[in-house]
């Protein structure tokens, strides 16, 4: 019997806080340009102008890149079965034999890489968190492996590759729930921050600039954060389940210190910047 995992073609946790800032770096540099008009500042306007442009290529370029690989993922599905291991991707078909693997094992890189490996003779075969239902995949591949006795594996390095799968899984529902949220704040920050700093406190354009872009970085690195200590709540709760207990706790107190941050630097620039 073939079983068969398909690849999400949904946003990664990592791309939701990419678009997040990319949302929020181009709104503070409209506003500003925005605001360059306002005072009558040639100067100021072209320079915002021109960051305003080169974000929105970015996001653009990138945008464009995502939809290219898109159309990859959506074609490449991982088949189990009974003899074989088969990944069918748009430009290349792999299909290996469980007795001719060598090795299976997780590979992270931290802050980069999460993969799977498998190894056979003259070839390697990469297993991706985006397969749907990977945790499934990883215990029926490691079912049909050992059953040929053949393959080597350690217990533990498929134990965090497991985990691995689960905490990816409950982060992108987390992140994904958190996505209106998110694109509110985004807005918020992107327009509230500039008004505050250029006509409540009267400070000049750079240094209200800065004071925007950072409190975007703020925001997500509080949901990093958050999500850092949550992924490393669920390796050590695997056994409990995909979804740790009190997750909405930890994203109170990660927003609790980022706003305190937040105020903090608000304040120390007030003072310390003339107007």
């Amino acid at each position: 019997m073939e079983e068969t995992y398909t690849t999400s073609t949904e946003l990664a946790g990592f791309e939701r806080l990419a678009l997040f800032l990319l949302l929020g770096l181009f709104l503070t540099c409209l506003f500003c340009a925005a605001a360059g008009v306002s005072a009558a500042s040639v100067r100021m306007f072209s320079s915002y102008a021109r960051l305003t442009i080169d974000v929105f290529l970015t996001g653009l370029f990138l945008g464009l890149v995502r939809l290219t690989l898109t159309r990859e993922m959506r074609d490449t599905v991982y088949i189990v079965s009974d003899d074989r291991l088969t990944k069918r991707s748009p430009f290349r078909i792999v299909s290996v034999a469980y007795g001719q693997i060598a090795e299976f094992r997780y590979v992270q890189v931290p802050l980069l890489l999460r993969y799977g490996i498998i190894r056979y003779p003259g070839g390697r075969l990469i297993i991706s968190l985006r397969a749907r239902n990977c945790y499934g995949l990883i215990c029926a591949l490691r079912e049909k492996i050992a059953r040929t006795g053949g393959a080597v594996f350690q217990e533990n390095n498929i134990a965090a590759f497991k985990a691995a799968a689960r905490s990816n899984e409950s982060a992108n529902e987390r992140l994904a729930r958190l996505m209106p949220y998110g694109v509110g704040i985004t807005l918020l920050l992107g327009v509230a921050d500039p008004v505050i700093a250029l006509f409540l406190w009267g400070l000049p354009f750079f240094p209200s600039f800065a004071w925007s872009v950072f409190s975007q970085f703020l925001f997500i690195a509080g949901i990093a954060v958050a999500e850092t200590i949550l992924a490393s709540v669920s390796r050590r709760t695997a056994a409990a389940g995909p979804r740790p207990a009190g997750e909405a706790d930890i994203y109170l107190m990660a927003g609790i210190v980022a706003f305190v941050l937040y105020l903090s630097c608000g304040i120390l620039l007030k003072a310390i910047v003339p107007h």
